[in-house]
């Protein structure tokens, strides 16, 4: 006895409802069980590679329909020895400027036999063109990105803009929890339920569902009518999945997650559309796996720096103190100024390392009460160039460095120790300069008290074009109006 609900999804979406019904498509080289014809496809759903790409280009008529299978069209029709006329001349009651296929010809003598769907288009025409500029744009989306919730937001972003779709989802399998999570999602379904209020979350087990047999078994689903299938779980909603396609997303050879395609129509999807949903996966895949070595790299990079500021602390707390908050200073002027992404992350690091080198100062001289003597300040400008060096000995910390040692550069080229100015200074090195500037006016030192926030301001002003480059002086003075930030005088 099947179990039934009141609506919807492949494996499926929202809080876990009751399963029901939908198509057991174990494998993307399954036809669809009412598609009785024998238009065969000329290549089996798989990579988008050179030898499938000019199979499909092959299986299409001159009007670049029909690809590799035959339309949705209803009843049987002779198809003759011109079949590959891409007019009109492959099915004589079906949708008429696509093919049956293979080289034009139908399957044997030109018949196609058939109460309706070929397995090869679904109610998605597709040709292998579309594909690829399907799959370039999807990999110009993904090659900047480093997070997996926003890789995996591109690409069902990228579909629900080629397909008419209920839903695009990306699930993500917990293998403690033993659950499929959801990670992204876009498509009428998801804009219902923020209409009406209705966070967009979702969970549901390993063991249920066309999405939980996907993963499990590592195979594709290509699920033609959801009535079908008794794996199919439907939640409530107006909107109701009539079919869909579910494949898995690899990362390392092993299964990280599902890619779930719905739409309100059945037999939406062929076999080209199975072929375009695991080319995204196998990208999203590879992208993902980018960004779990990117991942581990961070951790690397965030290890090292404290291990770094740690030794400085040891050597000079107020350094160490100072580091930290001229970082996070640094942060919010950036952000001021528009540096985003990979220049954000380095400019933090830098922040956090721009006096790294001071390990190498003697300890009377970074300790001393009073003003250092011409020859001490000598010594202690040397700093810049000790931190670059020790940084150079750290795989992936080049753009750091490169901060760190501008840090003490001026605008004016008056600065240390390459004595750069304007615009030759990277820009991270000038905001680490007023944000360091700033915080060492208004902290109190042993040989004088800290600035009120206002008189430091005043001197940020004065310094502008001079000392400092006055866009990121503005940029710091914009910050200070509007937030609360770090420093014993604020």
């Amino acid at each position: 006895m099947r179990r039934t609900a009141s609506s919807r999804a492949a494996g499926r979406w929202f809080p876990v409802a009751p399963r029901r019904g939908q198509l057991n498509r174990e494998t993307p080289h399954n036809a669809r069980p009412d598609a009785s014809a024998t238009a065969r496809s000329n290549g089996e759903a798989g990579p988008l590679t050179r030898r499938n790409i000019e199979r499909l280009r092959s299986a299409q008529g001159p009007n670049g329909s029909g690809v590799a299978g035959g339309f949705a069209g209803k009843g049987q029709g002779a198809s003759g020895a011109s079949a590959d006329a891409g007019n009109g001349h492959g099915l004589s009651t079906g949708h008429g400027n696509g093919q049956a296929h293979g080289n034009g010809q139908a399957h044997g003598n030109g018949q196609v036999h058939g109460n309706g769907h070929g397995n090869g288009v679904g109610a998605f025409v597709r040709t292998a063109d579309s594909m690829l500029e399907t799959a370039s744009r999807l990999c110009e989306r993904v090659a900047p990105l480093n997070d997996q919730a926003e890789i995996a937001q591109a690409a069902v972003s990228e579909l629900y803009d080629d397909f008419d779709l209920l839903i695009a989802a990306i699930l993500r399998i917990d293998r403690d929890a033993q659950k499929l999570q959801l990670v992204a999602a876009t498509g009428k379904l998801v804009e219902e339920r923020l209409r009406a209020g209705v966070p967009v979350r979702w969970e549901q087990s390993l063991s249920e569902g066309v999405n939980g047999r996907v993963a499990r078994t590592g195979r594709a689903a290509l699920v033609g009518d959801a009535d079908d299938d008794p794996d199919f779980i439907f939640v409530p909603s107006a909107l109701r999945a009539r079919s869909a396609v579910a494949v898995p997303i690899r990362v390392e050879g092993r299964v990280w997650g599902v890619l779930d395609l719905e739409a309100a129509e059945p037999h939406a999807f062929g076999r080209v559309d199975l072929l375009l949903a695991e080319t995204v996966a196998s990208q999203v895949g590879a992208a993902l796996h980018y960004a779990e070595l990117f991942e581990r790299f961070e951790r690397t990079l965030t290890s090292t720096i404290a291990v770094l500021c740690d030794a400085l602390e040891a050597k000079d707390p107020y350094t160490a103190e100072h580091a930290r908050d001229v970082a996070d200073l640094a942060e919010a002027v950036g952000e001021e100024l528009g540096i985003r992404g990979d220049e954000m992350r380095w400019l933090r690091y830098a922040a956090l390392l721009h006096d790294v080198g001071k390990i190498g100062i003697r300890e009377e001289i970074l300790r001393k009460p009073g003003r250092l003597t011409e020859e001490e300040f000598e010594e202690m400008k040397k700093h810049s160039e000790i931190g670059a060096r020790m940084l150079e000995r750290i795989p992936g910390f080049g753009p750091v460095l490169v901060l760190v040692r501008a840090a003490h550069e001026r605008w004016d080229g008056r600065g240390y120790p390459d004595g750069l100015a304007g615009e030759d200074i990277p820009l991270g090195a000038r905001v680490i300069a007023v944000c360091d500037a700033f915080h060492a006016m208004t902290s109190d030192r042993p040989y004088r008290k800290a600035l009120s926030a206002d008189e430091a301001k005043a001197e940020m002003r004065r310094c502008a074009g001079s000392q400092f480059d006055p866009r990121v002086v503005d940029a710091l003075l914009a910050v200070l109006e509007r937030e609360t930030l770090p420093g014993p005088a604020l």
